[in-house]
């Protein structure tokens, strides 16, 4: 397993830091949206998220198996998603 330079982990740090501020204004989104459309498309957002995130931290510490935790998220994300516009396209509101 390789060991990254100092540079390369200072510019995790800050793909961390900019990931954890849109995760915030997604998550302002997800209370304020005033359609339920708009909270479906910030949950779906805040999911992608969540997996950037875990894939960053993932990198930053140098561990792999935290992979399939991402890949988990994701799959999770993605069915939650598609049965929240199934239920929205069946309820017609």
């Amino acid at each position: 397993m390789p060991v990254f330079n100092e540079p390369f982990q200072i510019g995790l740090s800050v793909c961390i830091l900019v990931l954890a501020v849109a995760m915030c204004l997604t998550t302002w989104r997800l209370i304020l949206g005033p359609t339920i459309p708009d909270r479906t498309v910030s949950l779906d957002q805040l999911s992608i998220q969540v997996v950037g995130m875990i894939l960053l931290v993932s990198m930053l510490l140098n561990n792999s198996d935290i992979v399939d935790i991402a890949i988990v998220t994701a799959v999770l994300g993605f069915l939650g998603t598609f049965l929240l516009a199934r239920f929205l396209e069946r309820d017609g509101t």
